[in-house]
């Protein structure tokens, strides 16, 4: 009885340590990551190629509250259907050491949520060109 316990406890341990967020170390890493995000979305939806950037909304936690793409045409609408998955992906990660890249200690202390700007180059037409 005492092994099928600690079974169940290893399991529910194991389960628990794998739904924990990656979390991102260095800006470099999230800059790939959100290019591999925006590249992914172009490449499913070709309207949305003029992505031009992302703006992320995040908790003092370092978890994605909200998110707006930016697009060269500022009227672009972003249709909810298209990016529920793109969401879901984003929402994959913890962005805290990120967050502490662009946020010196004395404003992450007075900060409601954080903030984070990357703008979008698409890497895949450069290195077509």
């Amino acid at each position: 009885m005492k092994k099928i316990i600690f079974f169940i406890f290893i399991l529910t341990l194991a389960e628990s340590s794998y739904s924990q967020k990656d979390t991102l170390a260095s800006e470099i890493e999230f800059k790939e990551f959100v290019y591999q995000c925006i590249d992914s979305l172009i490449e499913k939806n070709i309207k949305y190629s003029s992505v031009v950037g992302v703006k992320m909304g995040l908790n003092l936690n370092g978890e994605l509250k909200k998110y707006d793409l930016t697009f060269k045409n500022k009227d672009q609408k972003f249709r909810r259907k298209d990016y529920k998955w793109l969401r879901h992906v984003f929402d994959q990660k913890n962005y805290k050491n990120v967050a502490k890249l662009f946020y010196s200690p004395d404003d992450l202390k007075t900060a409601k949520t954080m903030k984070i700007s990357i703008t979008y180059t698409n890497t895949k037409a450069i290195s077509h060109l």
